[in-house]
Parts: structure tokens; sequence; C-alpha cells
């Protein structure tokens, strides 16, 4: 009966020995794999904030230009827009 107990208990270290390394190996894998996502996740930030300004500085040269075409058209009559302005706001739309 001995033996057997014995056997069982060498058995029983194997299987433990090989759980923890599984386990550690396991989680090594695990934090490569969450550590590469959080940088996937910073490179596809930076390229969106990249976009996002390139946007806003678009607008407000685009903002700037219709701004310089409105005061380079003279009011002619106080009352009412000149066809070049009323044409450029229904371009607006």
């Amino acid at each position: 009966m001995t033996r057997y107990a014995l056997l069982a208990a060498a058995l029983m270290a194997t299987h433990a020995s090989a759980y923890a390394w599984g386990r550690a190996d396991g989680k090594a894998l695990l934090e490569a794999r969450l550590a590469q996502e959080r940088e996937d996740a910073r490179a596809a930030m930076i390229t969106l904030e990249a976009a996002r300004l390139a946007a806003v500085a678009d607008r407000a040269l685009l903002a700037l230009e219709l701004e310089d075409a409105t005061n380079a058209d003279p009011v002619t009559v106080p009352v009412c827009l000149s066809p070049d302005r009323v044409r450029r706001l229904n371009a607006l739309r």
C-alpha cells in the first residue's frame, strides 16, 4: 500500500508542478496580449486625434476663407444683400 501512496504522491506533485507552470505561462501570455491591445488602442487614438486636428485646421481655414470672401464683397446697398452674397449663402446649404 505504501508503493501506491508514494506513486499517488509523485503523480500529484507532477500534476501540481505542471499546473503551476501552465498557470504562470498563461498569465505571462495574457499580460503580453493585454499590453499589445493597450498599445494598439493607443496607436489608434493617436491616429484619430491627428485626423481630428487636421479636420479642425481645415475647418478654421475654410471659415477664414469665407470671412475673407465676405469682406471682399463691398456693401453696395445697406438695405439688402448683393447677389454674390446671396449666392454664397445659398451655396452653404
